[in-house]
């Protein structure tokens, strides 16, 4: 009888670990099979370059569509995206920095049929089984004033049929152009006093 009792427990304290463990497995839906809009280098982006003086192409963000299913990628979509320089001064109060918004003198967007702007606004088409889409632009670095530091902002706005990312639903680009290696202000000042000794001699 008492091995009877010892077996009957063991069966019940199995069946409640193991009760447990299915407790344990179970993931709650909530937004398990949802389509999601996100910038997929969002928050933040930086880039460095040297200083150029041609035209050179730059992604400023990638915009992508993350699907649960082939049947969902073969759709067409659209997403809508604005500028947003107000990251800018936001960026730069909470990290004492200096950007400035990239002006529009010294750049243009890259041409892409699937991408339309009018005034702040882009419309992103994607086609049928297209999950990502890059927003470019030709940055011109003969315009470009070394003594400053650029950013460009972005928001999603839209995205149809899809959840839009809270975590990564805006970006802010920062580039800046610097020399590889760059002049210290003591070398600066050794070469001045070195011309002016030379010219004093001269």
């Amino acid at each position: 009888m008492k091995k009877i009792k010892i077996v009957l427990s063991l069966m019940f304290l199995g069946a409640f670990v193991m009760q447990s463990c299915i407790k344990d497995d179970v993931v709650a839906l909530g937004d398990t099979g949802s389509v999601f809009v996100k910038i997929n280098d969002g928050p933040t982006k930086a880039l460095y370059y040297e200083p150029f003086t041609t035209k050179k192409n730059v992604v400023v963000f990638n915009v992508r569509r993350d699907v649960n299913s082939p049947a969902e990628l073969a759709k067409a979509a659209t997403v809508s995206i604005i500028d947003a320089p107000e990251l800018v001064a936001a960026f730069n109060k909470e990290n004492d920095e200096s950007f400035e918004a990239l002006p529009t003198s010294i750049f243009t967007y890259v041409t892409d049929p699937s991408i339309t702007k009018s005034g702040n606004k882009f419309t992103v088409n994607f086609a049928p089984n297209e999950f990502a889409k890059n927003i470019e632009i030709s940055l011109d670095g003969s315009k470009w004033d070394l003594s400053k530091k650029f950013a460009i902002g972005y928001k999603v706005t839209e995205a149809p049929g899809a959840k839009i990312s809270s975590a990564q639903k805006q970006i802010l680009t920062m580039i800046s152009l610097k020399n590889k290696y760059p002049v210290s202000t003591t070398h600066r000042a050794l070469s001045r006093n070195v011309a002016e000794v030379l010219l004093a001699f001269g």
